[in-house]
């Protein structure tokens, strides 16, 4: 019985594909998304276009929408935009929207601003920055309102105090 192993073959290059879905928002195919599209050879855009016609808050947009219910449904890996702005102009949102792509295991990347990409390690340290800073704001404009809320009680008990109405 001989101690050499007969050499094992090398594995087969993986030839995976991503399933790339499209987010628009007015018309056409933007330049810097044919070009993302074309750069990655693996990438292959699904038939489905998702296109709202104007930007505006997640429930005046039903194309954004029904792209996360794909999304939740597999139905593709990555969501390419042109811009982050595009998605949402508000932090907390797209935090949010971010973080149901990221749920339904679907990758976000911008076509044309490079840190936003949940693909590599970099832009996914972003977008934990953008979230952090986004519960901030959030945070931040509550404790305001509070303080506000706060002082305008006091000052009515003052004008009640001194018989003001």
């Amino acid at each position: 019985m001989s101690n050499t192993h007969a050499p094992q073959p090398e594995p087969a290059p993986r030839t995976s594909r991503t399933r790339v879905a499209v987010y628009l928002v007015g018309s056409g195919i933007t330049t810097a998304i044919r070009a993302c599209l074309s750069a990655h050879p693996t990438w292959r855009q699904i038939k489905r276009t998702y296109r709202d016609p104007e930007p505006g808050p997640l429930a005046t947009r039903p194309e954004l929408r029904r792209a996360l219910a794909d999304a939740r449904a597999g139905e593709f890996d990555l969501l390419l935009v042109d811009s982050a702005s595009q998605v949402s102009r508000n932090l907390n949102e797209l935090s949010d929207i971010l973080a149901e792509l990221d749920d339904a295991g679907v990758a976000f990347r911008s076509a044309t601003e490079s840190h936003f990409d949940t693909t590599s390690v970099t832009g996914r340290m972003v977008m934990r920055l953008m979230a952090a800073f986004a519960q901030y704001e959030q945070e931040h404009r509550e404790q305001v309102r509070r303080e506000r809320a706060r002082r305008e009680r006091m000052a009515r008990r003052e004008a009640r105090r001194r018989g003001v109405r």
